[in-house]
C-alpha cells in the first residue's frame, strides 16, 4: 500500500504549483508587453529560473529524500531575500512577494513534512 502525502506537504506542493503559475505569468506578460532583446530575455531568464526550480520540486515531493527539504529551503530563503531586497528598494510588492515564500516555509517545516521527506517511506522510492 502506497502512504499518502501528509496534508501540510500537499498544500506546499500545491503552492509550489501556484508559484510556478504566476512566475509563468509574469514571463508571458515580460514577452507580450517589452520589445524583445538581449536585456530583457535576460532578465526574463532570471525571472523564470524560481519558478522552474518550483515545478521541479513539486513535482519531486512524493519521491521525498533530504535533499527535496532543502532544496526547497534554499529556494524559500532566495525568493525571501529577494522580497525584502524589493521592500528595501522601497516596492510595495515585496510585501506580496513575501506570502509564498513564508506560507512555504511554515506547511515544509511541519513536522509531518519533515518526517515524510526525511524518512524511507516516500511514495515511489
Amino acid at each position: 500500500m502506497r502512504e499518502t502525502l501528509p496534508t501540510p506537504l500537499r498544500i506546499t506542493r500545491i503552492l509550489l504549483f501556484v508559484l510556478t503559475a504566476v512566475v509563468g505569468l509574469q514571463v508571458i506578460g515580460g514577452l507580450l508587453i517589452f520589445d524583445m532583446g538581449p536585456e530583457l530575455l535576460g532578465l526574463l531568464v532570471w525571472t523564470a529560473l524560481p519558478g522552474i526550480a518550483a515545478l521541479f520540486l513539486a513535482l519531486r515531493i512524493p519521491r521525498g529524500g533530504r535533499w527535496i527539504l532543502a532544496a526547497i529551503l534554499v529556494l524559500q530563503v532566495f525568493l525571501l531575500l529577494f522580497a525584502l531586497g524589493r521592500i528595501g528598494n522601497g516596492d510595495p510588492q515585496g510585501l506580496t512577494n513575501l506570502l509564498f515564500p513564508v506560507l512555504i516555509t511554515v506547511f515544509v517545516l511541519q513536522k509531518s513534512s519533515r518526517a515524510f521527506l526525511t524518512s524511507g517511506s516516500s511514495l515511489h522510492r
